[in-house]
């Protein structure tokens, strides 16, 4: 029994890298919160040319996140699947494709930046509308009054947002679009350090 748990314990402790190295700790303690929610987890679901799941929880009042996805397209008559993670730790995101095990690291600052001076609502408008996206009126998912945007350009066409907290996202990619839909949202759940953690088989480019 001793052995099993120790082969365990060394399968586990190579499976994945613990990934402290974003700044969402100090930016969670000087700034407005990044989401209206403190923690959470959010479960989507993929339809409308696409199918498949998506899950999201962040904690830090939003300054740090995790999104896992695995979608499966059918484009010209062939399958394709996609399996992707990504982390976002304060400025810092890793985004890692576990189909080749590859993985990108980047910074983004406009958040944290505009946050320093203006609120979550200003801040989101500030930063949709600089994406070329234009509000286009209200509804209603899980309960939350969500702000509707339209976008011309980019991968996003549509995107239902409650305090820049993404309900509804609508896709593209080549060939096709596709509806990533919130179906349910838990504001109490139960996430640890090592939900937050990557794999170290990822090569990091």
């Amino acid at each position: 029994m001793r052995r099993h748990l120790l082969i365990f314990f060394l399968l586990f402790s190579s499976s994945v890298l613990n990934a402290q190295t974003g700044n969402s700790t100090s930016l969670n303690e000087k700034l407005p919160a990044r989401f209206p929610l403190e923690e959470a987890e959010i479960t989507y679901t993929i339809i409308n040319g696409a199918e498949g799941s998506v899950r999201l929880i962040f904690d830090r009042n939003g300054w740090r996140s995790y999104e896992t996805k695995e979608i499966v397209f059918k484009r010209y008559g062939v399958s394709s699947s996609e399996m992707r993670s990504t982390l976002t730790d304060g400025n810092m995101m890793y985004s890692i494709n576990h189909l080749d095990s590859s993985g990108t690291k980047s910074s983004d600052y406009t958040w944290s930046q505009l946050l320093g001076y203006k609120n979550l609502e200003q801040t989101s408008k500030a930063i949709y509308n600089q994406q070329g996206g234009q509000l286009t009126g209200l509804d209603t998912l899980l309960g939350k009054p969500c702000n509707v945007w339209v976008f011309e350009k980019g991968s996003v066409a549509e995107l239902w947002e409650w305090n820049a907290l993404p309900l509804k996202v609508v896709k593209r990619v080549p060939g096709i679009t596709y509806e990533m839909v919130a179906e349910e949202m838990r504001t109490q759940p139960t996430i640890s350090e090592d939900d937050f953690s990557l794999p170290d088989y990822v090569n990091w480019k």
